[in-house]
């Protein structure tokens, strides 16, 4: 998969990852583990056992040690085969929610962000 985010992105293996399918009127599908692979402030990949189409929406669980973030939209920009599982990439999408929480999902994903690296 080639590197298409311009923030830097820190080794994410510490991070406990789940994800879901978010659907039309608010509904979402089946609850995933997922491994996480890299991170950045903008966007994440995983490893997900289940294969979803680019533009899906997914809400993701992201929790470290000390942080989580619960039902985080986030964009599938790719999804490409890898082994038993499939390589994914996504943006974390939180432009729509108002600017509090805006500010305070940013808060959390700098946090994610500064404890991964401090773990590397």
């Amino acid at each position: 998969m080639n590197e298409r985010r311009a923030k830097q992105r820190q080794q994410a293996a510490p991070l406990k990852l789940s994800l879901c399918r978010k659907y039309w009127f608010g509904l979402n599908g089946r609850s995933y583990s997922a491994r996480s692979r890299d991170f950045s402030h903008s966007g994440m990949a995983m490893l997900s056992p289940k294969r979803f189409r680019p533009g899906t929406v997914l809400l993701l669980t992201l929790e470290s040690a000390d942080h989580r973030l619960q039902r985080l939209p986030a964009e599938l920009l790719r999804c490409e085969p890898a082994g038993d599982h499939y390589l994914c990439a996504v943006h974390f999408q939180f432009d729509h929610l108002s600017h509090p929480a805006r500010q305070a999902v940013d808060t959390v994903l700098q946090h994610l962000q500064m404890s991964l690296k401090s773990t590397a």
